[in-house]
């Protein structure tokens, strides 16, 4: 049996260079008496995630497989979740839901106009258990890759300065201590677990009259 989670980030292609093998899908099922995909559409990230309900039936009916479709009805995240994931999808504009209002006594979300002030709040919550931490999307350079001395994520109107996660701790670099002082990817961070997230917003992100609206070139 091959248990597959996050299985929406599959690709086509395998390896750092995605030139090996056929199909990741088509593999798996090959692979095993029985797999399981645990699947979030929405979760797709970049233009090479082959993960999707339709791609998973085609090579399952290709290898003459019984197909079962089950839904999870809820998860154990962000304090039980529920009404935290129909609210954020409410505020996204993702779909309309009843949750228009967060509940406050359940959740500490706030919104920062001064990225400094987001990373002094991230660095106060880390005192507690070492669970805090900050993510951005990728629309600034890993130019620290190549020389650590230059500040990745910049926003200059308010002198502030952060370089993107070193990587020498490959996944494990969401639990060194030295961390918080750096900036993971929302990407590569699917799945890791915190008790508290500063998201810093790009450009690739904005709200103009009262609409969400995003520009995948940046």
């Amino acid at each position: 049996m091959l248990i597959v989670d996050e299985a929406h980030r599959l690709n086509e292609k395998s390896g750092m260079f995605k030139n090996m093998g056929e199909n990741q899908i088509k593999e798996i099922i090959n692979a095993a008496k029985c797999s399981i995909f645990f699947l979030d559409e929405d979760q797709k990230v970049t233009l090479h995630d082959i993960g999707s309900d339709e791609e998973i039936r085609k090579w399952a009916t290709f290898y003459n497989a019984e197909i079962t479709t089950m839904e999870l009805t809820s998860q154990f995240r962000c304090g039980g979740s529920d009404g935290y994931m129909a609210w954020l999808d409410n505020a996204l504009q993702i779909r309309d839901t009843a949750n228009v209002i967060l509940e406050k006594g359940e959740y500490d979300f706030q919104i920062f106009d001064d990225p400094n002030l987001l990373r002094d709040a991230i660095y106060e919550k880390n005192k507690e258990r070492n669970k805090a931490r900050l993510l951005a999307g990728i629309c600034w350079k890993w130019l620290s890759k190549k020389d650590p001395s230059i500040m990745d994520i910049t926003i200059p109107e308010h002198d502030f300065g952060m370089r993107w996660n070193l990587g020498t701790d490959g996944m494990l670099w969401i639990m060194n201590p030295a961390s918080v002082s750096e900036v993971g990817c929302i990407h590569t961070s699917q799945g890791l677990e915190v008790d508290y997230v500063g998201v810093i917003i790009g450009p690739d992100f904005v709200i103009r009259n009262e609409e969400v609206i995003t520009d995948a070139f940046k």
